[in-house]
Protein backbone atom coordinates (compact mmCIF):
# COMPACT_ATOMS: atom_id res chain seq x y z
CA UNK A 1 0.00 0.00 0.00
CA UNK A 2 0.91 3.03 -1.36
CA UNK A 3 2.13 5.70 2.00
CA UNK A 4 -0.67 8.41 2.42
CA UNK A 5 0.86 11.90 4.60
CA UNK A 6 -1.52 13.89 6.15
CA UNK A 7 0.50 16.85 6.24
CA UNK A 8 -2.08 19.77 6.84
CA UNK A 9 -3.94 17.70 8.70
CA UNK A 10 -1.56 16.83 11.85
CA UNK A 11 0.38 19.86 11.28
CA UNK A 12 -2.74 22.43 12.37
CA UNK A 13 -3.23 19.55 15.51
CA UNK A 14 -3.59 21.65 18.85
CA UNK A 15 -0.96 20.02 21.02
CA UNK A 16 -2.39 17.65 23.82
CA UNK A 17 -0.97 17.43 27.35
CA UNK A 18 -1.97 15.37 29.93
CA UNK A 19 -4.33 17.86 31.69
CA UNK A 20 -7.90 16.16 32.79
CA UNK A 21 -9.07 19.50 33.28
CA UNK A 22 -7.96 21.02 29.51
CA UNK A 23 -11.06 20.49 27.60
CA UNK A 24 -10.15 22.53 24.13
CA UNK A 25 -9.93 19.79 22.22
CA UNK A 26 -12.55 17.34 21.98
CA UNK A 27 -12.93 13.87 20.61
CA UNK A 28 -16.32 14.12 18.76
CA UNK A 29 -14.56 17.34 17.04
CA UNK A 30 -11.81 15.93 16.32
CA UNK A 31 -13.20 13.11 14.61
CA UNK A 32 -15.47 15.18 12.95
CA UNK A 33 -12.64 17.88 11.39
CA UNK A 34 -10.35 15.08 10.30
CA UNK A 35 -12.39 11.86 9.06
CA UNK A 36 -13.42 13.34 5.76
CA UNK A 37 -10.08 13.50 4.71
CA UNK A 38 -9.18 9.99 5.64
CA UNK A 39 -8.35 6.79 2.96
CA UNK A 40 -10.67 4.32 3.64
CA UNK A 41 -8.46 1.83 5.29
CA UNK A 42 -7.31 4.51 7.62
CA UNK A 43 -11.07 4.91 8.43
CA UNK A 44 -11.39 1.17 9.29
CA UNK A 45 -8.25 1.08 11.26
CA UNK A 46 -9.30 4.51 13.62
CA UNK A 47 -12.66 2.81 13.82
CA UNK A 48 -11.16 -0.22 15.10
CA UNK A 49 -9.57 2.08 18.46
CA UNK A 50 -12.56 4.11 18.98
CA UNK A 51 -14.99 0.82 19.17
CA UNK A 52 -13.93 0.21 22.27
CA UNK A 53 -16.28 3.05 23.71
CA UNK A 54 -19.04 0.68 22.95
CA UNK A 55 -18.14 -2.04 24.87
CA UNK A 56 -19.61 -0.80 28.26
CA UNK A 57 -23.02 -1.01 26.47
CA UNK A 58 -22.18 -3.89 24.26
CA UNK A 59 -21.36 -5.39 28.19
CA UNK A 60 -24.50 -4.27 29.81
CA UNK A 61 -26.72 -5.50 26.99
CA UNK A 62 -25.70 -9.31 26.98
CA UNK A 63 -25.21 -9.40 30.85
CA UNK A 64 -28.69 -7.93 31.70
CA UNK A 65 -30.73 -8.81 28.57
CA UNK A 66 -31.53 -4.86 28.15
CA UNK A 67 -29.70 -1.80 27.64
CA UNK A 68 -30.76 1.79 30.03
CA UNK A 69 -29.74 4.31 27.01
CA UNK A 70 -29.71 2.54 24.01
CA UNK A 71 -27.67 5.62 21.98
CA UNK A 72 -24.56 4.77 24.21
CA UNK A 73 -24.43 1.39 22.01
CA UNK A 74 -22.84 2.20 18.09
CA UNK A 75 -25.02 -0.57 16.65
CA UNK A 76 -28.78 -1.42 17.18
CA UNK A 77 -29.45 -4.52 19.63
CA UNK A 78 -31.39 -6.21 16.80
CA UNK A 79 -28.09 -6.62 14.93
CA UNK A 80 -26.75 -8.43 17.57
CA UNK A 81 -29.16 -11.69 17.01
CA UNK A 82 -27.32 -13.80 14.35
CA UNK A 83 -30.78 -14.60 12.88
CA UNK A 84 -31.01 -10.80 11.75
CA UNK A 85 -30.86 -9.44 8.17
CA UNK A 86 -28.18 -6.60 9.45
CA UNK A 87 -25.86 -9.35 11.73
CA UNK A 88 -23.05 -9.10 8.83
CA UNK A 89 -22.93 -5.15 9.44
CA UNK A 90 -21.21 -5.75 12.57
CA UNK A 91 -17.78 -6.08 12.81
CA UNK A 92 -16.22 -9.32 12.66
CA UNK A 93 -15.53 -9.31 16.10
CA UNK A 94 -18.63 -8.61 17.27
CA UNK A 95 -20.18 -11.23 15.11
CA UNK A 96 -17.87 -13.98 16.69
CA UNK A 97 -18.59 -12.38 19.97
CA UNK A 98 -22.19 -12.37 19.29
CA UNK A 99 -22.79 -16.07 17.75
CA UNK A 100 -21.12 -17.45 21.08
CA UNK A 101 -23.28 -15.40 23.92
CA UNK A 102 -26.25 -14.93 22.37
CA UNK A 103 -29.11 -15.55 24.85
CA UNK A 104 -26.85 -17.84 26.70
CA UNK A 105 -26.86 -17.22 30.32
CA UNK A 106 -23.24 -17.27 31.81
CA UNK A 107 -21.16 -15.73 34.28
CA UNK A 108 -20.65 -11.67 33.72
CA UNK A 109 -16.99 -12.13 33.58
CA UNK A 110 -16.96 -15.17 31.06
CA UNK A 111 -18.78 -12.37 29.01
CA UNK A 112 -16.91 -9.96 29.31
CA UNK A 113 -13.66 -12.29 28.45
CA UNK A 114 -14.76 -13.35 25.61
CA UNK A 115 -15.64 -9.90 24.06
CA UNK A 116 -11.85 -8.98 24.71
CA UNK A 117 -10.93 -11.84 23.62
CA UNK A 118 -12.49 -11.27 20.24
CA UNK A 119 -11.26 -7.70 20.13
CA UNK A 120 -7.53 -7.89 20.96
CA UNK A 121 -7.78 -10.53 18.15
CA UNK A 122 -9.32 -8.14 16.00
CA UNK A 123 -6.51 -5.69 16.39
CA UNK A 124 -4.11 -8.15 15.93
CA UNK A 125 -5.18 -8.62 12.80
CA UNK A 126 -5.46 -5.29 11.66
CA UNK A 127 -2.56 -5.13 9.54
CA UNK A 128 -1.14 -2.10 11.29
CA UNK A 129 2.48 -2.06 13.53
CA UNK A 130 1.00 0.97 15.47
CA UNK A 131 -2.37 -0.72 16.27
CA UNK A 132 -0.89 -4.19 16.73
CA UNK A 133 1.66 -2.83 19.55
CA UNK A 134 -0.83 -1.18 21.27
CA UNK A 135 -3.66 -4.21 21.36
CA UNK A 136 -0.21 -5.99 22.65
CA UNK A 137 0.17 -3.38 25.35
CA UNK A 138 -3.34 -3.64 26.60
CA UNK A 139 -3.81 -6.85 26.98
CA UNK A 140 -0.84 -7.13 28.55
CA UNK A 141 -1.34 -4.86 31.07
CA UNK A 142 -4.81 -5.97 31.57
CA UNK A 143 -3.66 -8.85 31.80
CA UNK A 144 -0.84 -8.24 34.03
CA UNK A 145 -2.93 -6.61 36.86
CA UNK A 146 -5.68 -9.37 36.97
CA UNK A 147 -3.07 -11.77 37.53
CA UNK A 148 -1.65 -9.33 40.58
CA UNK A 149 -5.32 -9.22 41.43
CA UNK A 150 -5.74 -13.04 41.58
CA UNK A 151 -2.44 -13.17 43.33
CA UNK A 152 -4.10 -10.96 46.13
CA UNK A 153 -7.62 -12.64 46.81
CA UNK A 154 -5.91 -16.61 45.81
CA UNK A 155 -8.52 -16.42 42.90
CA UNK A 156 -7.40 -18.82 39.70
CA UNK A 157 -5.85 -16.88 37.07
CA UNK A 158 -6.35 -19.34 34.12
CA UNK A 159 -10.34 -18.32 34.64
CA UNK A 160 -9.64 -14.71 34.28
CA UNK A 161 -7.05 -13.78 31.94
CA UNK A 162 -7.49 -12.71 28.70
CA UNK A 163 -6.35 -14.61 25.12
CA UNK A 164 -3.23 -17.18 24.69
CA UNK A 165 0.71 -17.22 24.23
CA UNK A 166 3.63 -17.09 25.91
CA UNK A 167 3.09 -13.97 28.60
CA UNK A 168 -0.18 -15.44 29.47
CA UNK A 169 1.27 -18.92 29.97
CA UNK A 170 3.85 -17.56 32.34
CA UNK A 171 1.26 -15.27 34.07
CA UNK A 172 -0.76 -18.44 34.95
CA UNK A 173 2.74 -20.47 35.67
CA UNK A 174 4.49 -18.08 37.86
CA UNK A 175 3.82 -15.13 40.39
CA UNK A 176 3.71 -11.50 39.08
CA UNK A 177 7.23 -10.46 40.93
CA UNK A 178 9.16 -13.72 39.49
CA UNK A 179 11.83 -12.90 36.80
CA UNK A 180 10.33 -14.88 34.25
CA UNK A 181 7.39 -12.42 33.89
CA UNK A 182 9.17 -9.52 34.51
CA UNK A 183 11.75 -10.27 31.77
CA UNK A 184 9.18 -11.25 29.44
CA UNK A 185 7.62 -8.15 29.65
CA UNK A 186 9.60 -5.15 30.77
CA UNK A 187 7.19 -2.65 31.32
CA UNK A 188 6.12 -4.99 34.38
CA UNK A 189 8.62 -3.25 36.41
CA UNK A 190 7.05 0.13 35.99
CA UNK A 191 3.67 -1.03 36.95
CA UNK A 192 5.19 -2.57 40.11
CA UNK A 193 6.89 0.68 40.65
CA UNK A 194 3.21 2.50 40.17
CA UNK A 195 1.46 0.09 42.71
CA UNK A 196 4.38 0.74 45.38
CA UNK A 197 1.95 4.25 45.89
CA UNK A 198 -1.33 3.13 48.17
CA UNK A 199 -3.45 5.72 47.09
CA UNK A 200 -5.27 4.27 44.25
CA UNK A 201 -6.03 7.95 42.37
CA UNK A 202 -2.24 8.41 42.23
CA UNK A 203 -2.22 4.89 40.33
CA UNK A 204 -4.84 5.53 37.72
CA UNK A 205 -2.95 8.64 36.64
CA UNK A 206 0.30 6.94 36.42
CA UNK A 207 -1.33 4.17 34.30
CA UNK A 208 -2.71 6.63 32.26
CA UNK A 209 0.14 8.88 32.07
CA UNK A 210 2.31 5.72 31.30
CA UNK A 211 0.14 4.90 28.21
CA UNK A 212 0.55 8.43 26.97
CA UNK A 213 4.51 7.85 27.48
CA UNK A 214 4.26 4.85 25.57
CA UNK A 215 2.28 6.59 22.18
CA UNK A 216 4.69 9.43 22.06
CA UNK A 217 7.12 6.57 21.94
CA UNK A 218 5.40 4.38 19.52
CA UNK A 219 5.51 7.60 16.99
CA UNK A 220 8.54 9.42 17.99
CA UNK A 221 10.12 8.63 14.39
CA UNK A 222 6.59 8.90 13.06
CA UNK A 223 6.62 12.48 10.92
CA UNK A 224 2.89 13.17 9.47
CA UNK A 225 1.70 9.58 8.93
CA UNK A 226 -1.58 8.01 10.35
CA UNK A 227 0.12 6.41 12.71
CA UNK A 228 0.03 10.28 14.25
CA UNK A 229 -3.90 10.46 13.52
CA UNK A 230 -4.27 6.91 15.94
CA UNK A 231 -1.84 8.32 18.69
CA UNK A 232 -3.87 11.31 18.85
CA UNK A 233 -7.13 9.74 18.91
CA UNK A 234 -6.29 7.33 21.81
CA UNK A 235 -4.46 10.53 23.69
CA UNK A 236 -8.28 12.00 23.09
CA UNK A 237 -9.87 9.22 24.63
CA UNK A 238 -7.69 9.43 27.60
CA UNK A 239 -8.54 12.58 28.36
CA UNK A 240 -12.07 12.24 27.37
CA UNK A 241 -12.77 9.84 29.88
CA UNK A 242 -11.18 11.97 32.61
CA UNK A 243 -13.59 14.80 31.13
CA UNK A 244 -16.68 12.46 31.39
CA UNK A 245 -16.17 12.42 35.02
CA UNK A 246 -17.02 15.57 36.22
CA UNK A 247 -18.12 18.30 33.22
CA UNK A 248 -19.52 21.06 35.23
CA UNK A 249 -18.01 24.16 34.68
CA UNK A 250 -16.99 25.67 37.92
CA UNK A 251 -14.08 22.43 37.89
CA UNK A 252 -11.10 24.59 36.97
CA UNK A 253 -8.42 22.83 38.89
CA UNK A 254 -6.54 19.46 38.60
CA UNK A 255 -7.83 19.35 42.20
CA UNK A 256 -10.80 19.19 42.16
CA UNK A 257 -11.29 17.11 39.46
CA UNK A 258 -9.31 14.59 41.48
CA UNK A 259 -11.48 14.80 44.19
CA UNK A 260 -14.36 14.04 41.98
CA UNK A 261 -12.64 11.31 40.25
CA UNK A 262 -11.65 9.61 43.84
CA UNK A 263 -15.76 9.62 45.00
CA UNK A 264 -17.13 8.86 42.04
CA UNK A 265 -14.88 6.85 39.07
CA UNK A 266 -12.42 4.65 41.28
CA UNK A 267 -14.55 2.46 42.74
CA UNK A 268 -15.70 1.26 39.72
CA UNK A 269 -12.80 0.56 37.88
CA UNK A 270 -12.02 -3.07 37.66
CA UNK A 271 -8.42 -2.33 37.21
CA UNK A 272 -7.75 -0.53 40.71
CA UNK A 273 -10.63 -1.66 42.82
CA UNK A 274 -9.38 -4.89 44.37
CA UNK A 275 -13.14 -5.17 46.13
CA UNK A 276 -15.19 -5.98 43.51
Amino acid sequence: MKMHKYYCQIASLPELSFDPVNKSVGLRDFLNEIVPYLHQIHLNWLNMLIMKEGHKSILEYFKNESLNDESTLLYSLDWFDPESEKFNMLPSYLQRFSAKFWQKRTEPVIIEIGLLDEYYQYLNQSGNGFIEKWADFELNLRNYLTAKKCEEFSISKQTQLVGSGDFVERLVEFQTLHKEIQVEWPLAGVIDKIFENDNLLHREIAIDQLKWRLIDEMNLFNYFSFEIILGYTLKLLILDRWNRVYQSEEITSFKEICEIIWTNEIEKNPILNYNE
